[in-house]
């Protein structure tokens, strides 16, 4: 008789680093409109590698379904002072393949690190409205939270010790003043926010309203943006719209609200 054939998926987990990125790729998909900021993504991981950047894919059936991606804590880039643990940038897993333990698999593939290299334990800035992760996962695998920030920030941690010092976020209330006008401040861990910045640059120039670009270069700069999240900071006359990407429509609804308008 011949053996049946299992119909179970076949899971595995990959790490990324300097010698496969390219052969690899990341999670995250190529398209010809967002082939600028995959670039730049790819070249962004690349160095912080150098400073203990794990990025882990999750295949099944040799699909990517999720990836995770994780940092040292004090080379994170997010407005955190997390010395001594592991940082989580991103935990993602795609709609359809959620509910499956996949999301698991990869938290407690960045959990092993964190023990195996004797840090403290395992930190994460989480959000109920998109683009961070979502606290459900970090809830159900014992994190605790340990501090918040404006507009809806939270901090969970999962020390291994009692007597650690836990992480905490930095000083929301930032000194640095920026010009007046619109002011967008990013960096290049996302490929997907370089057409939502020229979209909303071209409705500044068509409304005549002065803005800028700032790019965030190191953790550091990162770590002291006006905002927790450190891929995007959208801010108006120096006050902060929004720290997710905004098409031109959204913008400009934004704008309108904030001008009493319509």
């Amino acid at each position: 008789m011949k053996a049946k054939k299992s119909n179970r998926p076949k899971v595995k987990i990959i790490s990324l680093d300097g010698d496969n990125i390219y052969e690899q790729r990341t999670f995250c998909a190529v398209s010809v409109r967002h082939r600028q900021g995959y670039d730049r993504k790819t070249s962004w991981l690349e160095a912080r590698f150098r400073d203990g950047m794990r990025y882990k894919l999750c295949q099944v059936n040799d699909r990517n379904v999720g990836f995770i991606e994780y940092i040292p804590g004090e080379y994170a880039w997010r407005g955190v002072d997390a010395t001594g643990y592991l940082f989580i940038h991103c935990l993602w897993v795609l709609g359809h393949h959620k509910a499956q333990g996949y999301g698991s698999l990869l938290l407690q593939e960045c959990l092993r690190d964190a023990q195996s290299n004797n840090y403290y334990g395992v930190a994460v800035a989480t959000t109920n409205d998109t683009w961070l992760p979502s606290k459900k996962i970090f809830l159900k695998h014992g994190f605790e939270q340990v501090d918040a920030a404006p507009p809806a920030f939270e901090l969970w941690a999962k020390p291994f010790l009692k007597y650690v010092p836990l992480p905490r976020f930095n000083n929301w209330k930032r000194t640095k003043s920026y010009n007046k006008g619109l002011v967008i401040i990013k960096s290049d861990q996302c490929p997907y926010i370089q057409h939502s910045i020229d979209e909303m640059m071209n409705v500044a120039d068509d409304m005549g309203i002065p803005a800028t670009v700032i790019h965030l270069r190191t953790y550091k700069e990162a770590q002291n943006a006006p905002c927790v999240y450190g891929v995007i900071n959208i801010l108006l006359n120096g006050e902060l719209l929004s720290y997710h990407p905004l098409d031109g429509r959204q913008l400009i609804k934004l704008l309108q609200e904030k001008s009493g308008t319509h």
